[in-house]
């Protein structure tokens, strides 16, 4: 009888290296980026956030010659029928392969249009003009996106890489004081988990200076920086490129149970000051780092802040959801020092006992404002 050899093969997630490039500068939508853009020869399709799309969208479209396609800010458009709405709009106006997206926005817009342009005839060429501080040191660098659903945030999306990523620092001139909290917030993560030095800067700036250019251009340039070794260093997302979701486990369940209510920046900075409790709690950080981490959140303006239906149980359920979570169990990233994240046998994060859950329930009361 005939007999079959089998031999065993190692499955790993085969992923190409993105090629994005990077333009951090003032006024850089001059007739070069006109003609950059118009060189591709490609059916340009802008997208706009209302604001934008009334400050600038008529004069980019005459430039580019684009047609514009204009969504609401914030989350509310981060669902999976906006993108089904503009996915039928561009099958109406003929936009083939030969289509380029430019997404202008904040964070939001570049996440829902990232996902719509990879998934839209197989995936166009994308760039995205983040508009807000979030957008130009987190949401618009290293290729994640996502829509949400009523059970949770960011659930459903892909990993794809946009042509380019331009950030004009003149959009920042007219940031609304929240905005510029919401951007904050992802850069004292930044700090937290592997850049000591941006940390120190943060403590030794006042708020009132983050608007001069030279520190901007400093700050955005070390955290996208950051963010880029971290995600090429784990281009699938199954290990070190966690660290860039510290503070976010607490944070998603905090927006899903506000009904995205609450602002991703104000969550994240809750999530993070929560989770550097919880690190201390399971005896890795000292309490002299803890206590000078919540000193300078409380600096900045930062509060524990719970919504009204809160509840441990329900608030357990949506933590359950975030995609760190294994088995049903929430995970969380954890710190060891200022700068410094722990490997936890490659997957660098690690589930909690039940009682340390009831401790975790326990300080976020304690400490809501």
């Amino acid at each position: 009888m005939a007999t079959t050899s089998q031999s065993h093969i190692n499955y790993s997630p085969v992923i190409i290296p993105p090629t994005t490039e990077f333009f951090i500068d003032q006024d850089v939508f001059g007739p070069e980026f006109a003609h950059e853009c118009q060189k591709m020869r490609r059916k340009i399709a802008l997208f706009a956030d209302v604001a934008i799309a009334e400050t600038w969208g008529e004069k980019l479209c005459r430039h580019l010659e684009a047609d514009l396609f204009v969504v609401p800010g914030g989350e509310s458009c981060k669902t999976r029928a906006w993108k089904q709405k503009l996915e039928d709009l561009l099958i109406e106006k003929k936009f083939g392969r030969d289509s380029l997206f430019l997404a202008m926005g904040g964070g939001c817009v570049t996440d829902l249009i990232g996902y719509l342009a990879s998934t839209y005839l197989r995936g166009v060429p994308l760039i995205l003009i983040p508009t807000t501080l979030l957008g130009m040191v987190d949401s618009a660098i290293g290729g994640k996106n996502a829509v949400n659903t009523p059970r949770g945030k960011n659930l459903i999306g892909t990993l794809y890489h946009p042509k380019a990523v331009i950030m004009d620092l003149q959009f920042l001139q007219t940031l609304p004081q929240k905005e510029w909290y919401n951007g904050l917030s992802e850069i004292l993560k930044h700090g937290l988990i592997r850049d000591p030095r941006l940390w120190q800067l943060c403590e030794e700036q006042a708020l009132g200076q983050w608007q001069n250019p030279s520190f901007l251009l400093n700050t955005i340039h070390a955290s996208i920086t950051l963010k880029l070794e971290v995600a090429e260093a784990d281009l699938a997302e199954t290990g070190m490129r966690r660290i860039l979701n510290y503070g976010h486990t607490i944070a998603h369940g905090l927006e899903v149970l506000s009904k995205y209510k609450m602002s991703h920046g104000e969550a994240v900075a809750i999530g993070c000051m929560t989770e550097c409790w919880l690190s201390h709690h399971a005896g890795h950080l000292s309490r002299t780092d803890l206590e000078r981490i919540l000193q300078l959140y409380r600096r900045y303006g930062y509060k524990v802040r719970l919504p009204k239906n809160f509840a441990a149980d329900t608030f357990a359920e949506a933590l359950t959801r975030d995609k760190k979570a294994a088995r049903g169990q929430a995970r969380y990233v954890m710190i060891d020092r200022i700068g410094n994240t722990l490997p936890f046998d490659g997957s660098y994060c690690t589930g909690i006992e039940e009682s340390d859950y009831t401790e975790l329930i326990r300080w976020m009361k304690a400490n809501a404002q």
